[in-house]
């Protein structure tokens, strides 16, 4: 049975083979060569002293420029145009200037961990400030896919123990009911494009540049439905000004293009405004989309007019998770509705269970029986039973 990955099985007459390229023939096929021993760890130290004296002589003239470019190129058509930018901008801004001009033949862990470990504590170019985590992972990503790259092309061999950046688990809480209480009231009263966008994050969970992108056409007044199929991004214009633009695409997974039911209060203010529209965009009131910055600007003037917190735009998609599984909505439903490929994600981003909702989880299962400790094997059953029958256990 082979090893996945490692191109190491074992024969029937109980070695280890280990198969790996070795050239190629005059006719212009890859050929494999084999190395063999009696136990796999063995056999996989003789495959990489292998692989390593079949680099090319011509890798010692190749620089990680030359391979970084020829990876990012070889991935252009399965990328979408806001993640080749973002790549492209931190390979010309970081990593370039630092490991550009070094022989693919001469970089190893040790060089690209030292760098990554300063990009996280001075990387920024202009000001020496530290670089978040998520940032640096992103270039520690690139990098490793480059040299997956290399030792694909026989460039070099793989380097493993590449530094990742630990990203930090920000504590995200969701909107109190008190609050959102009273920014329904001030949404309902103000009933503009802004308002309505901000309704489509709170009561649908949609994502600002969703909610940007939204056209009338994806509103299914008759059916009640909303068709999410269009995202704003923002991608390197190729020019020195403006740096950047926003352009309309499709979201970023499969699974964020969707079908959401539109609550019974916002469907009569869909149809309102539907009716008075000055755009084909739901939150425009020109001829093109508006800007995600525009529209968060606009939202914040909206909170400030009603003395309401400044709260972050994608708050609202948190307290939307929230509230549906508070409900007692299916990880599986909810995963559909926000978009996520797995359940797992909407748990463990958006849902934050309440202090009074644990505490009616806790009071329930540890009643004033159990808590003087005369539960028996006959209440232990009644109180599982009853949890079954109420979706808790």
């Amino acid at each position: 049975m082979s090893r996945r990955g490692d191109n190491i099985h074992k024969r029937t007459d109980g070695r280890w083979e280990g198969r790996y390229k070795s050239g190629v023939k005059p006719n212009g096929k890859i050929r494999y060569s084999s190395v063999y021993a009696h136990s796999y760890t063995e056999c996989k130290r003789r495959l990489e002293a292998a692989k390593k004296l079949c680099i090319p002589k011509r890798a010692c003239d190749t620089t990680f420029s030359d391979i970084i470019d020829k990876w990012l190129e070889s991935k252009r058509m399965c990328m979408k145009l806001a993640t080749y930018t973002k790549y492209s901008g931190l390979i010309n801004t970081h990593i370039k200037p630092s490991l550009g001009n070094i022989k693919i033949s001469q970089i190893n862990v040790d060089m690209i961990n030292a760098f990554l470990r300063e990009k996280t504590e001075k990387g920024s170019v202009k000001k020496h400030a530290p670089l978040s985590a998520s940032y640096v992972r992103t270039m520690s990503i690139i990098i490793s896919s480059a040299i997956k790259y290399s030792s694909d092309e026989r460039l070099t061999s793989q380097l493993k123990s590449i530094y990742k950046p630990i990203i930090p688990k920000k504590a995200i809480s969701s909107i109190s009911r008190e609050c959102e209480a009273r920014l329904m009231k001030a949404l309902v009263s103000e009933n503009s494009t802004v308002a309505i966008g901000t309704m489509l994050g709170l009561q649908m969970g949609l994502r600002i540049r969703e909610i940007c992108a939204l056209k009338w056409e994806c509103v299914d007044l008759e059916n009640n439905m909303i068709r999410i199929e269009s995202s704003v991004v923002r991608v390197n214009s190729g020019l020195e000004k403006p740096k950047s633009i926003l352009i309309l695409d499709t979201p970023k997974t499969s699974s964020s293009i969707r079908q959401i039911p539109i609550p019974n209060g916002l469907k009569k203010l869909l149809a309102d405004k539907f009716l008075s529209r000055k755009s084909d965009f739901v939150v425009s009131d020109k001829d093109g989309f508006c800007g995600t910055r525009v529209f968060d600007y606009k939202y914040r003037s909206l909170l400030k007019k009603h003395n309401l917190p400044n709260y972050n735009f994608h708050l609202l998609r948190h307290t939307f998770a929230t509230r549906c599984a508070e409900s007692g909505m299916d990880a599986k439903t909810l995963s559909v509705l926000l978009g996520h490929s797995t359940a797992s994600i909407s748990l463990n981003l958006y849902v934050h269970p309440s202090v009074q909702v644990m505490k009616e989880y806790l009071d329930f299962i540890y009643d004033s029986t159990s808590i003087n400790g005369q539960i028996n094997g006959q209440q232990t059953r009644k109180i599982t039973l009853k949890g079954q029958k109420n979706g808790i256990v």
